[in-house]
């Protein structure tokens, strides 16, 4: 047994050398962490603000009028449809 316990010691301190490892990775990742968390914070609040202020305008949103279809929809939506050039 007396051959067994090196092989046995040396696993278990690259076990606990592994979990020190990750421990103080992890302990170092949260200050930067925490950061980025009350940056996206902040301007998801600001963003918040911004929206509202935009969707309590009384507007219609720059909607667009849909082109005249000459064809079938389903042509229309595959490409089917030539469009008229404009002459300037």
């Amino acid at each position: 047994m007396n051959v067994l316990r090196p092989v046995a010691h040396l696993s278990a301190a690259g076990l606990r050398a592994v979990v020190h490892a990750l421990t103080a990775g992890f302990d170092a990742l949260t200050g930067p962490v925490g950061r980025l968390s009350d940056r996206l914070e902040a301007h998801l609040r600001e963003r918040t603000t911004l929206l509202r202020a935009y969707y309590a305008r009384p507007s219609h949103r720059l909607s667009a009028p849909l082109p005249v279809l000459d064809a079938p929809v389903d042509l229309a939506l595959r490409g089917g449809l030539e469009t008229p050039r404009r002459v300037a």
